[in-house]
């Protein structure tokens, strides 16, 4: 059983998706010590993030905790209890979060593996929760599913497919409205 995916959770997930994004840029700066603090903490972000969705798609009534263990039990709990599996990845969870406080209250930097090792337990945590809840692959999730306008929708559709494609020239011209102006207009010839 999955839930279906209204708008204020889809929000919420390419939330997820761009903290997620944002934090495996940061960690591939590894030689600073800042970035490897802040892919840290904007992973365990994007956990704790997800872990609130969860529990308002899941049990819309109650309010998710604050504090991060007892917001990885409660959504647990509520999974159970709506005959979902259990969260696969607790351990790896709280681990990230663990390292996330050392980073941030006890000015302990993470070192590459930390590093490599939480970028993969959110990695696979996140693919993991988002298709046994919503039904959806974690990397289908994309800001563009909630602009409105058809045409602007379909041109930045093409340029986040270029982007994927790695055909980097591509992408820019797709999301440029000005390019795209242009083109439309003549000023600029299309690359044959």
């Amino acid at each position: 059983m999955t839930y279906s995916l209204d708008i204020i959770t889809r929000k919420k997930l390419i939330l997820v998706r761009q903290f997620y994004q944002k934090a495996v840029v940061q960690a591939e700066v590894m030689h600073s010590d800042i970035d490897r603090i802040m892919a840290i903490i904007t992973l365990d972000l994007a956990n704790e993030t997800i872990l609130k969705a969860i529990v308002s798609a899941v049990a819309p009534v109650k309010n998710p905790e604050r504090f991060f263990h007892k917001l990885v039990d409660q959504a647990n709990n509520e999974l159970v209890t709506a005959g979902l599996a259990p969260i696969h990845h607790i351990v790896e969870l709280k681990r990230v979060h663990d390292i996330r406080n050392d980073a941030q209250h006890k000015v302990k930097y993470p070192n590459e593996n930390e590093v490599s090792d939480c970028r993969t337990y959110t990695r696979d945590f996140l693919r993991q929760i988002v298709l046994e809840i919503w039904g959806i692959s974690f990397e289908s999730i994309s800001l563009v599913d909630v602009i409105q306008h058809t045409k602007i929708k379909g041109y930045l559709a093409e340029a986040e497919q270029h982007l994927a494609n790695g055909e980097y020239a591509e992408a820019v011209v797709k999301s440029s409205a000005k390019t795209r102006q242009n083109v439309a207009h003549g000023f600029i010839r299309k690359r044959t």
